[in-house]
């Protein structure tokens, strides 16, 4: 049951995510608030690759960040951006072997 229930709200927020990189302007991508942030580019493509670090993350004891890569491409082009959310979601998601319910 509250598998389930993770998995529906992980859904959710799926789609959610995919709806906020929709929303962002292609014009906008350059957009940095500060010297020292990142641009709005940068931080969509961010977002839309945070689905990739769930897999490693959960099912390993031990997952080194640094030694796996991820082919991001331009963070300039906002349809690149969501393609990439698209992959992401892609990747199979080992799931959970619960014990059967007995009668």
């Amino acid at each position: 049951m509250i598998l389930q229930s993770l998995i529906q709200e992980f859904e959710q927020e799926t789609e959610n995510t995919r709806k906020l990189l929709q929303s962002v302007p292609e014009k906008d991508l350059g957009y940095k608030p500060s010297a020292i942030s990142w641009t709005m580019g940068e931080l969509a493509q961010h977002i839309a690759t945070i689905y990739y670090w769930y897999v490693g993350v959960l099912t390993q004891d031990v997952y080194d960040m640094a030694a796996d890569s991820l082919e991001r491409g331009s963070t300039n082009d906002i349809k690149a951006t969501l393609a990439l959310l698209k992959a992401m979601l892609r990747k199979p998601v080992p799931r959970c072997n619960l014990p059967q319910k007995h009668s």
